[in-house]
């Protein structure tokens, strides 16, 4: 998953799903998983970011703007839809909408698959935007 916006008129934004095919040194190419682009190939390069907050230093650090995907939150799974969706939800969602978010991510409730600490939950909605 990419963890920057790169070139968002390409498709190549915060959250984006990708497939890594070939890890060079200086870039990675990888195959869009999702979206308009799927299955179109692109690279990632390295950044460099600097970070200086809180600290008696100016940190430089370069890497590549990408994790491992296995599981997401809710948040980040906003917009997207898959195939197969599994929610662990130890406890009830703390905002507005998360419940529906995260239940409508699944294409078929045949799909859904939900783990949870109780066998109700809680839809947060708040009367006053109604």
């Amino acid at each position: 998953m990419l963890l920057r916006n790169l070139d968002v008129s390409s498709g190549m934004c915060n959250g984006t799903r990708l497939i890594v095919k070939e890890l060079q040194r200086k870039c990675i190419l990888c195959t869009f998983a999702t979206g308009s682009n799927k299955g179109k190939d692109t690279f990632v390069p390295r950044i460099t970011c600097y970070e200086d907050k809180n600290l008696p230093f100016r940190l430089k650090r370069t890497q590549f703007p990408v994790k491992l995907a296995f599981a997401i939150s809710i948040n980040k799974a906003q917009g997207q839809s898959f195939g197969r969706v599994g929610l662990y939800l130890p406890e009830d969602v703390f905002a507005h909408g998360q419940t529906y978010v995260a239940l409508s991510r699944a294409r078929s409730k045949n799909e859904l698959f939900i783990k949870s600490s109780s066998e109700r939950l809680l839809n947060v909605v708040y009367k006053e935007i109604l």
